[in-house]
């Protein structure tokens, strides 16, 4: 028993091999040949075609059955179909104006994040080149920025270290020239109170 179905909007026709209709929603057309639609129309196993009837647009879908060689054609209204794709443009439309507005905050934040990391390696960068050997950059991720507040980090100790070093060759180089002159100074010293006690 063949279960067909039918509402205001689409309509289930059933035509035999002679394509002669076996159900269609007016049950005046059953057993009459088929005449919505030219037979030339649907002449293949299956297909859709957009086809004008009673001055009124409408796809067209149909399948051939194997076993029997029956032709079963559902009729669209063009309307319903056209309101199912401005529903979804609709749809579309909204998620994609979605997604745009999180993208925009999403790169909104990413921003900040690394301006922010580059405002504050700036600020270090002053510090030094004010004189101050001991700034310091926090280092938060693995990005690009994260890894020059490192290198930065790295080269500030590195040169505190260097001037710590020089300052210690200085210190020592000025001992040893006091003390060279000290004894260049001791020796004359003793002479001339020597040669003085002599005259």
């Amino acid at each position: 028993k063949l279960i067909a179905a039918s509402d205001a909007n689409r309509s289930i026709t059933v035509l035999d091999g002679d394509m002669r209709v076996i159900y269609h929603p007016d049950q005046s057309k059953i057993g009459m040949p088929y005449e919505d639609a030219p037979a030339a129309m649907l002449a293949d196993e299956e297909g859709m075609f957009s086809y004008a009837l009673d001055g009124k647009p409408y796809f067209m879908v149909y399948t051939t059955v194997p076993l029997t060689g029956w032709k079963i054609i559902e009729r669209i209204p063009q309307a319903v179909v056209m309101a199912d794709v401005e529903a979804f443009e609709r749809s579309f439309l909204v998620v994609l104006l979605g997604t745009a507005v999180l993208l925009v905050v999403l790169s909104h934040f990413i921003s900040r994040g690394i301006s922010r990391s580059l405002v504050a390696l700036n600020a270090a960068m002053d510090r030094v080149r004010q004189g101050d050997y001991t700034a310091h950059v926090e280092v938060a991720g693995n990005d690009e920025v994260a890894q020059l507040g490192q290198t930065f980090n790295k080269m500030t100790v590195r040169i505190s270290k260097l001037i710590g070093e020089i300052y210690e060759t200085e210190e020592k180089k000025h001992r040893s020239d006091m003390l060279a002159l000290q004894a260049q100074i001791n020796p004359h010293l003793l002479y001339n109170t020597l040669n003085s006690i002599h005259w």
